[in-house]
Protein backbone atom coordinates (compact mmCIF):
# COMPACT_ATOMS: atom_id res chain seq x y z
CA UNK A 1 0.00 0.00 0.00
CA UNK A 2 2.52 2.54 0.85
CA UNK A 3 4.95 2.10 -1.89
CA UNK A 4 1.94 2.00 -4.31
CA UNK A 5 0.78 5.07 -2.48
CA UNK A 6 4.59 6.89 -3.32
CA UNK A 7 4.68 5.52 -7.01
CA UNK A 8 0.94 7.81 -7.33
CA UNK A 9 2.49 11.10 -5.51
CA UNK A 10 6.08 10.59 -7.50
CA UNK A 11 3.95 10.25 -10.41
CA UNK A 12 1.58 12.83 -10.48
CA UNK A 13 3.97 14.81 -9.45
CA UNK A 14 6.66 13.75 -12.14
CA UNK A 15 3.26 14.77 -14.81
CA UNK A 16 2.76 18.10 -13.06
CA UNK A 17 6.25 19.10 -13.10
CA UNK A 18 6.47 18.44 -16.29
CA UNK A 19 3.81 20.93 -17.43
CA UNK A 20 5.30 23.48 -15.09
CA UNK A 21 8.72 22.98 -16.70
CA UNK A 22 7.81 23.25 -19.88
CA UNK A 23 5.76 26.25 -19.31
CA UNK A 24 9.21 27.82 -17.86
CA UNK A 25 11.23 26.57 -20.31
CA UNK A 26 8.98 28.38 -22.99
CA UNK A 27 9.23 31.48 -20.95
CA UNK A 28 12.81 31.33 -20.29
CA UNK A 29 13.62 31.13 -23.70
CA UNK A 30 11.40 33.63 -24.67
CA UNK A 31 13.06 36.13 -22.34
CA UNK A 32 16.41 35.12 -23.34
CA UNK A 33 15.65 36.20 -27.09
CA UNK A 34 13.81 39.12 -26.62
CA UNK A 35 16.40 42.32 -26.51
CA UNK A 36 17.24 43.17 -22.73
CA UNK A 37 15.96 46.75 -23.64
CA UNK A 38 12.90 46.00 -24.25
CA UNK A 39 11.70 45.90 -20.63
CA UNK A 40 7.79 46.07 -21.16
CA UNK A 41 7.85 42.62 -22.60
CA UNK A 42 10.27 41.18 -19.76
CA UNK A 43 7.97 42.19 -16.93
CA UNK A 44 5.56 40.77 -18.48
CA UNK A 45 7.32 37.08 -19.47
CA UNK A 46 7.99 37.75 -15.65
CA UNK A 47 4.27 38.61 -14.84
CA UNK A 48 3.37 35.25 -16.75
CA UNK A 49 6.05 33.27 -14.61
CA UNK A 50 4.34 34.48 -11.48
CA UNK A 51 0.79 33.61 -12.28
CA UNK A 52 1.51 30.23 -14.15
CA UNK A 53 3.37 29.60 -10.80
CA UNK A 54 0.56 29.94 -8.72
CA UNK A 55 -1.51 28.44 -10.67
CA UNK A 56 0.19 25.44 -11.54
CA UNK A 57 0.86 25.04 -7.56
CA UNK A 58 -3.10 25.22 -6.81
CA UNK A 59 -4.41 23.40 -9.98
CA UNK A 60 -1.94 20.35 -9.86
CA UNK A 61 -1.94 19.79 -5.86
CA UNK A 62 -5.85 20.22 -5.97
CA UNK A 63 -5.94 17.43 -8.70
CA UNK A 64 -3.32 15.38 -6.42
CA UNK A 65 -5.54 15.79 -3.35
CA UNK A 66 -8.74 14.30 -5.58
CA UNK A 67 -7.03 11.81 -7.85
CA UNK A 68 -4.88 9.92 -5.39
CA UNK A 69 -5.87 11.12 -1.92
CA UNK A 70 -9.85 11.39 -2.23
CA UNK A 71 -9.70 14.53 -0.56
CA UNK A 72 -7.30 13.40 2.62
CA UNK A 73 -4.63 16.32 1.75
CA UNK A 74 -2.84 17.44 4.78
CA UNK A 75 -0.35 20.55 4.84
CA UNK A 76 2.32 18.30 4.94
CA UNK A 77 1.36 16.43 1.65
CA UNK A 78 0.30 19.24 0.22
CA UNK A 79 4.32 20.74 0.49
CA UNK A 80 6.17 17.24 -0.22
CA UNK A 81 3.92 17.06 -3.47
CA UNK A 82 4.37 20.78 -4.52
CA UNK A 83 8.35 20.19 -3.35
CA UNK A 84 8.57 17.30 -5.83
CA UNK A 85 6.97 19.50 -8.58
CA UNK A 86 9.14 22.10 -8.43
CA UNK A 87 12.45 19.51 -8.50
CA UNK A 88 11.17 17.37 -11.33
CA UNK A 89 10.42 21.21 -13.02
CA UNK A 90 13.72 22.07 -12.03
CA UNK A 91 15.63 19.12 -14.11
CA UNK A 92 13.08 19.80 -16.81
CA UNK A 93 14.62 23.36 -17.27
CA UNK A 94 17.86 22.96 -16.54
CA UNK A 95 18.15 20.41 -19.23
CA UNK A 96 16.73 22.77 -21.42
CA UNK A 97 18.44 25.96 -20.67
CA UNK A 98 22.09 23.39 -21.35
CA UNK A 99 20.52 22.53 -24.16
CA UNK A 100 19.61 25.75 -25.09
CA UNK A 101 23.35 27.52 -24.28
CA UNK A 102 25.13 24.74 -26.04
CA UNK A 103 23.29 25.58 -29.33
CA UNK A 104 23.45 29.44 -28.78
CA UNK A 105 26.73 30.16 -26.58
CA UNK A 106 26.19 33.96 -27.64
CA UNK A 107 22.84 34.26 -25.87
CA UNK A 108 24.90 33.16 -22.13
CA UNK A 109 27.47 36.33 -23.34
CA UNK A 110 24.86 38.49 -23.68
CA UNK A 111 23.20 37.89 -20.33
CA UNK A 112 26.78 37.88 -18.96
CA UNK A 113 27.04 41.51 -20.57
CA UNK A 114 23.73 42.54 -19.11
CA UNK A 115 24.62 41.03 -15.63
CA UNK A 116 27.76 43.44 -15.59
CA UNK A 117 26.20 46.78 -16.91
CA UNK A 118 24.23 46.02 -14.02
CA UNK A 119 25.96 45.46 -11.38
CA UNK A 120 28.22 48.23 -12.83
CA UNK A 121 25.64 50.59 -12.17
CA UNK A 122 24.65 49.26 -8.83
CA UNK A 123 28.09 49.12 -7.22
CA UNK A 124 29.53 52.40 -8.47
CA UNK A 125 30.98 52.72 -5.03
CA UNK A 126 32.08 50.05 -3.98
CA UNK A 127 35.21 48.97 -6.72
CA UNK A 128 36.68 45.94 -5.20
CA UNK A 129 33.15 44.03 -4.81
CA UNK A 130 32.34 45.31 -8.25
CA UNK A 131 35.46 43.65 -9.77
CA UNK A 132 35.51 40.42 -7.73
CA UNK A 133 31.24 40.01 -8.97
CA UNK A 134 32.82 40.91 -12.49
CA UNK A 135 35.24 38.22 -12.37
CA UNK A 136 32.83 35.96 -11.11
CA UNK A 137 29.83 36.35 -13.94
CA UNK A 138 32.94 36.19 -16.32
CA UNK A 139 34.07 32.75 -15.49
CA UNK A 140 30.55 31.29 -15.68
CA UNK A 141 29.75 28.22 -18.08
CA UNK A 142 27.18 27.00 -19.07
CA UNK A 143 27.03 24.36 -16.66
CA UNK A 144 27.59 26.41 -13.47
CA UNK A 145 24.48 28.76 -15.25
CA UNK A 146 22.45 24.98 -15.26
CA UNK A 147 23.22 23.85 -11.79
CA UNK A 148 22.12 27.59 -10.51
CA UNK A 149 18.94 27.12 -12.21
CA UNK A 150 18.13 24.18 -11.04
CA UNK A 151 19.48 25.03 -7.53
CA UNK A 152 16.75 28.04 -7.87
CA UNK A 153 14.00 26.08 -8.86
CA UNK A 154 14.31 23.88 -5.55
CA UNK A 155 14.72 27.11 -3.48
CA UNK A 156 11.73 28.73 -5.22
CA UNK A 157 9.97 25.46 -4.40
CA UNK A 158 10.57 25.27 -0.63
CA UNK A 159 9.80 28.64 0.31
CA UNK A 160 6.48 29.33 -2.29
CA UNK A 161 5.36 25.85 -0.95
CA UNK A 162 5.48 26.63 2.79
CA UNK A 163 2.65 29.19 2.03
CA UNK A 164 0.44 27.86 -1.06
CA UNK A 165 0.61 24.69 0.97
CA UNK A 166 -1.55 26.56 3.45
CA UNK A 167 -4.68 26.65 1.70
CA UNK A 168 -4.67 22.78 1.83
CA UNK A 169 -4.51 21.94 5.10
CA UNK A 170 -7.20 19.13 6.47
CA UNK A 171 -10.26 21.01 8.35
CA UNK A 172 -11.51 19.35 11.22
CA UNK A 173 -15.64 19.22 10.18
CA UNK A 174 -18.20 17.65 11.84
CA UNK A 175 -20.58 15.85 9.83
CA UNK A 176 -24.04 16.77 11.10
CA UNK A 177 -25.51 13.96 9.58
CA UNK A 178 -23.42 11.35 11.47
CA UNK A 179 -23.69 13.80 14.48
CA UNK A 180 -27.76 13.38 14.63
CA UNK A 181 -27.56 9.68 13.81
CA UNK A 182 -25.60 9.13 16.94
CA UNK A 183 -27.83 11.84 18.76
CA UNK A 184 -30.83 9.79 17.65
CA UNK A 185 -29.14 6.22 18.66
CA UNK A 186 -28.84 7.63 22.39
CA UNK A 187 -32.10 9.05 22.33
CA UNK A 188 -33.57 5.86 22.07
CA UNK A 189 -30.70 3.52 24.17
CA UNK A 190 -32.09 6.34 26.77
CA UNK A 191 -36.10 5.26 26.17
CA UNK A 192 -35.40 2.06 25.68
CA UNK A 193 -34.03 1.86 29.47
Amino acid sequence: MMENNMENITSHAMRSGLYLGVTYSILNILSWLMPSENSIIHAIISLTICVATFYFIYHFTRLYDEEVLHGGITYQKAYVYGLRMFFYAGMIVAVVTYIFFKLNPETLSTIKSDSLKMISQWLIEDKTLSDSLKSQIDGYTVKDYTISVLWSYIIVGLFLCLFTSISFRKKEGVNIEETNATDRDNINQNLNS
